[in-house]
């Protein structure tokens, strides 16, 4: 499904609802909802969102996680990648 962000004109491959809704866009940044996108110049696969966290795969296989529950005060939400990977 794609879909246009109203304000922004972002083309979105990829929505997860959550707390907050999170979308991927076509060129692989993840953004959630009234905020900044995820730091760290990340390209994500696939996204996942829960009641206070979000969580993504990247590009490359490698699974980040950040929260959702208080970015509406945030700046930017910044991923931290999921410990046990190689």
């Amino acid at each position: 499904m794609e879909g246009r962000g109203r304000r922004t004109g972002l083309v979105f491959t990829e929505l997860a609802v959550g707390n907050l809704p999170c979308g991927i866009t076509v060129g692989g940044t993840a953004y959630c909802w009234l905020t900044s996108p995820v730091a760290g110049g990340l390209r994500f696969r696939t996204v996942s969102a829960g009641k206070l966290i979000a969580c993504g795969l990247t590009t490359g296989e490698v699974a980040y996680c950040w929260r959702t529950g208080d970015s509406l005060r945030a700046d930017s939400i910044v991923a931290v990648k999921v410990q046990g990977q190689s």
